[in-house]
């Protein structure tokens, strides 16, 4: 019993410095923010937040065609277990809040989650697994659904709060996303997008449409039953401070969601003590907005950092 207490105590205390030491980096690390109740949040900077200035780095902003592995443009060093849970099997189901953002975004971002699977550009993260917590090469898409009523309630003042945030994902999975989710609570993404004007605001920061400008997307997670319910937020990415040169607000959706769902899935919020490296950033904060390509083809994506490769890997 003696050293079976001694064993807990030190995770506790491992997992404590973890804590501390990720704390620490957040003033100096633009992808962490504090949320509404002072928690750390893992966000995607923006990319002037992010102090994206490719000349600096002789990396352009779209990748060179073909294979290849570039040099990550944050962070330091690989990327390191900090003994938390990654999320094995997960999924992902879109939620479009409003007629008009599902007319401008269902199709593609249904398109882009189920082609995020099975492919080189998911399944690298397949190398972040653990024993007896294997992530699979496979994302799983649960499903989409366009919400015209249940989002109102949270929207009156024109702002979405990180609080009211979680109140509606648990609306959501308690009513209707229930039979979608059934068994898959805790290793779904929820992806929420938001519509034009609804301004996202979390901690001292807000997404498109309010300011400070500090985000184009973040991910954490809910309380709801005994769930920890994952969740990524899209504001309406048609903002200045949201946009790159020559892509459309979709192709700043796509980006953002390819970060957003690897990350949740190597770092879910709701243990925040898994994969990063010892400044604080996950795996996509090492590559955001540098070469960026087009998944297939089709939709554009942000490379993912990885430590067998030692970089930012373009399939």
């Amino acid at each position: 019993m003696k050293k079976i207490s001694l064993i807990a105590i030190a995770i506790l205390v491992f997992a404590a410095v973890a804590a501390q030491a990720q704390s620490d980096n957040a003033s100096d690390n633009p992808f962490i923010m504090q949320g509404d109740r002072a928690e750390l949040i893992h966000v995607m900077a923006t990319p002037s937040k992010a102090g994206v200035d490719p000349s600096a780095r002789g990396e352009a902003v779209n990748a060179p065609s073909g294979n290849a592995t570039f040099k990550a443009s944050y962070g330091a060093g690989q990327l390191i277990d900090h003994g938390g849970p990654v999320i094995s099997n997960a999924g992902a189901f879109n939620v479009f809040m409003g007629a008009a953002t599902a007319a401008a975004f269902q199709t593609p971002l249904n398109g882009m989650v189920q082609a995020f699977t099975n492919v080189p550009d998911y399944n690298i993260i397949t190398q972040y697994s653990k024993s007896g917590n294997t992530i699979s090469g496979a994302l799983a898409f649960r499903g989409s659904y366009v919400d015209t009523v249940t989002y109102l309630t949270y929207t009156g003042d024109n702002t979405l709060t990180d609080t009211e945030v979680k109140s509606y994902v648990a609306a959501l999975v308690n009513g209707p996303l229930s039979a979608s989710l059934s068994g898959n609570q805790t290793t779904t993404v929820v992806n929420l997008y938001l519509p034009q004007g609804l301004v996202s605001t979390m901690g001292g920061s807000t997404g498109c449409g309010g300011s400070p400008l500090g985000y184009c997307g973040y991910h954490s997670w809910a309380q709801v039953g005994s769930w920890h319910v994952k969740y990524a937020v899209y504001p309406y990415n048609n903002c200045s401070g949201c946009s790159l040169t020559g892509k459309t607000v979709v192709d700043m959706q796509t980006i953002v969601t390819s970060h957003e769902i690897r990350e949740a899935v190597t770092d879910p919020s709701d243990a925040g003590n898994a994969w990063y490296d010892r400044q604080g950033y996950e795996a996509d904060d090492k590559c955001a907005w540098h070469n960026l390509y087009q998944m297939g083809g089709i939709y554009w994506v942000q490379p993912e950092y990885s430590n067998a490769n030692r970089g930012c890997v373009v399939p």
